[in-house]
C-alpha cells in the first residue's frame, strides 16, 4: 500500500490565517515575494531529500525480495503475496490512529502545519526499527551473479519482460494519479475529514489481505497475464466510480476493490518479473519492474 498525501483542511488553514491577520488585510508585494521564495526553497529541499531517501531505501526491499524468491523457488513464485501481508496489516494498525491524531493535533496548535509533526516523528522511529531489522537478513549465493553483464543482457532482450516493464509503467501512471490527487479531490467535497482518509486506508488495506493471501491461487489458476488484464479492468471501474462521487464518505464503498487493483497487481508483477530473471538476478528483474512503476508514478504526478 502506497502512502497517500493528506491535505490540510481548508477551515483549519483559514482559521490560522485570520488569527495572524494584521491591520493591513492585503499583503504587500514584498511579503508575497518572500513567501514565494520560502516556498520554492522548501520545495527544493524536500525534493532533494525525497530523491536521496528513495535512492537509499529502494534497494533494500528489492534485495529482500531476491532472498524471498530464491527461497520460494520457481514453482512457488505465486506465493510471494503471502510475504507481503505484513505491509497492509501495518498500514491498518496505524491508519485510523494517524488520521484521528492529525485532526486532534490541528485543534491544539496555532499553525496547522505542526499537526503533521507526530507523523514524521513516528515515521522516523519505525524507519530506524526497520533499518535495524534488516541487519538480521542473511543473503545467499543464489542472488549473486558471476557474470552480471551477460545475465542482464539476457533479461533485457526478452521481449515479454520488456512488455512487463511497459505494463508496470502504465500501472505506475494509474497509481500515481490516484495516490497524489484522490485525497485532494475528496477534500474538495463537503464533509471530508482526515478521519475519512484514515478509514480509507483501513478499508483499502483490509481488501489487500485476502487478495495477497490468495494471489498464488490467481497466479497459478488464471495466469499472471490474465491477472494483469483483471487489474486494468478494476482500475477502469475504480476511476469511473470516483468520477460520480458527490458524498466523499461513499468512497469507502469503492476502496474494497483496491485489493485487486493494487494488491494483486503488485504481487503478480513482482513474481512474474522474478520468473524472467536469470540465476543470480532475482533482485534485478523485480527491481526494474518496480523502478518502471515508480517512474510511471513520477511521470503522472509531473504531467498532472
Amino acid at each position: 500500500m502506497s502512502v497517500q498525501f493528506v491535505p490540510c483542511k481548508e477551515n483549519a488553514c483559514n482559521s490560522t490565517h485570520h488569527n495572524n491577520t494584521t491591520e493591513s488585510t492585503t499583503p504587500s508585494h514584498t511579503d508575497t515575494g518572500s513567501s514565494s521564495n520560502d516556498f520554492s526553497l522548501i520545495f527544493a529541499l524536500l525534493f532533494c531529500l525525497e530523491a536521496v531517501a528513495y535512492g537509499l531505501f529502494e534497494p533494500v526491499p528489492r534485495m529482500t525480495d531476491a532472498i524471498v524468491f530464491s527461497t520460494l523457488g520457481s514453482e512457488n513464485l505465486g506465493s510471494y503475496g503471502k510475504v507481503l501481508l505484513g505491509a497492509p496489516l501495518g498500514f491498518m494498525s496505524l491508519a485510523f490512529a494517524t488520521g484521528s491524531l492529525i485532526d486532534f493535533t490541528a485543534k491544539h496548535v496555532d499553525n496547522p502545519k505542526y499537526s503533521y509533526l507526530p507523523m514524521f516523528i513516528g515515521y522516523t522511529f519505525f524507519m530506524i526499527v526497520t533499518a535495524l531489522s534488516t541487519l538480521t537478513i542473511k543473503s545467499t549465493g543464489a542472488i549473486q551473479s558471476s557474470n552480471f553483464g551477460k545475465s542482464f543482457w539476457v533479461l533485457i532482450k526478452d521481449f515479454q519482460f520488456d512488455i512487463l516493464l511497459m505494463t508496470s509503467f502504465i500501472f505506475g501512471i494509474l497509481c500515481g494519479i490516484m495516490f497524489a490527487f484522490l485525497n485532494y479531490f475528496l477534500d474538495s467535497l463537503p464533509g471530508a475529514s482526515n478521519t475519512l482518509f484514515g478509514l480509507m486506508t483501513i478499508v483499502a488495506c483490509s481488501s489487500e489481505v485476502p487478495v495477497m493471501f490468495t494471489s498464488g491461487w490467481f497466479y497459478r489458476r488464471i495466469g499472471p497475464v490474465n491477472c494483469l488484464y483483471l487489474t486494468f479492468v478494476t482500475y477502469a471501474i475504480r476511476y469511473t466510480a470516483y468520477s460520480f462521487l458527490e458524498n466523499p464518505w461513499l468512497v469507502l464503498a469503492i476502496e474494497p476493490i483496491h485489493g485487486i487493483s493494487w494488491g494483486l497487481m503488485f504481487s503478480v508483477t513482482q513474481a512474474y518479473a522474478a520468473s524472467f530473471s536469470p540465476p543470480g538476478l532475482q533482485a534485478t528483474g523485480p527491481g526494474l519492474t518496480m523502478g518502471s512503476q515508480l517512474f510511471g508514478k513520477s511521470f503522472s504526478s509531473f504531467v498532472s
